[in-house]
């Protein structure tokens, strides 16, 4: 099989996955590229999804392969940005090159992840803009060993620890666009995970769609130019 892309999508692709820390990361050709991963605990998970036009050569047929995370963010140092990278797999060897640099290793053998999305979803979808997103982030970092999405009309995120406590808002008018069903919901989520899915969000993404339902999971999903992702944290469930 062989595949052709830019290594700007290449890096993309890699600082999607790069937070989470499997050895091993789910590539699956067919029709163009999925990519799943996931942390050690299955807390949090990410799709990423790059279609067959986003390829300047796509000539595989549908195939599974299992590539080692620290060998592909070796070949993303080692290219520049501006050039064109030739993937070969053949017989558990592959093969990256460009014009004037190479680099061979090897697949992994099957190994203990996910092989497919979460099933459970909640009804309530959210557009926002990513910068509000970002703004959030910033706090969760500083306050809160908990961070909680609630939506009222506007949507809240809510982080506490201890005594100390934060909160962002993002008012109805800055919200892009809202389908709640459920008229309200309140869902916590751990703020190192929610962290895994939000950092290599490339800058030049404008909105974010959150997908969330009480004591569910959120999904985030976003588009580039050439890829799409989904990413998904388990929710924290308290026990009254």
């Amino acid at each position: 099989m062989q595949v052709q892309m830019s290594a700007k999508l290449f890096k993309d692709i890699v600082s999607v996955i790069d937070p989470y820390v499997q050895d091993a990361v789910r590539f699956r050709f067919k029709e163009g590229l999925e990519i799943l991963v996931a942390d050690y605990s299955l807390t949090t998970m990410a799709q990423v999804i790059v279609p067959m036009e986003s390829f300047e050569e796509y000539e595989v047929s549908e195939q599974i392969h299992w590539m080692p995370i620290d060998k592909m963010k070796e070949v993303v140092r080692a290219f520049g940005q501006k050039d064109t990278i030739t993937m070969n797999i053949d017989q558990g060897k592959v093969t990256l090159k460009t014009g004037r640099l190479k680099r061979t290793f090897a697949t992994m053998g099957a190994a203990t992840g996910p092989t497919a999305m979460p099933r459970v979803r909640g009804e309530n979808t959210v557009i926002v803009p990513m910068e509000a997103v970002r703004s959030a982030v910033k706090m969760i970092k500083t306050v809160g060993d908990e961070v909680e999405f609630m939506y009222d009309g506007r949507l809240l995120v809510f982080a506490e620890k201890g005594a100390d406590a934060a909160v962002t808002m993002i008012p109805p008018e800055d919200i892009i666009s809202a389908e709640v069903p459920d008229g309200q919901f309140h869902s916590r989520y751990d703020p190192e995970f929610l962290e895994y899915a939000l950092k290599p969000i490339h800058k030049d993404v404008e909105d974010i769609t959150l997908v969330i339902g009480s004591d569910l999971p959120i999904y985030l999903e976003y588009s580039t130019e050439k890829m799409h992702v989904t990413a998904v944290v388990a929710p924290r469930i308290h026990h009254e």
